[in-house]
């Protein structure tokens, strides 16, 4: 598996479990997979995941000036 991620910490967005005093973040997540077909099955070839922190009551400018993302993905090397 090749992984491609902008997060220090992946198995965590933005290291919220390792920080002692941290307050728990509000993220909106999206999800892919990526499926081949293997005949009789659906393997799965890869994902990507994207981690956007929001906030409960505010709205926001979605604009490249504001938008602020992590991201990892996975994908086999090899199907």
């Amino acid at each position: 598996m090749h992984e491609a991620t902008s997060l220090l910490w992946p198995e965590g967005p933005y290291a919220a479990e390792r920080r002692p005093f941290g307050h728990p973040q509000r993220l909106l997540t999206a999800i892919s997979l990526l499926w081949a077909d293997d005949g009789d099955r659906a393997v799965p070839l890869g994902y990507g995941s994207v981690f956007i922190p929001v906030h409960r009551t505010k709205s926001l400018l979605v604009d490249p000036d504001t938008i602020h993302f992590g991201y990892r993905a996975l994908v086999a090397e090899t199907p």
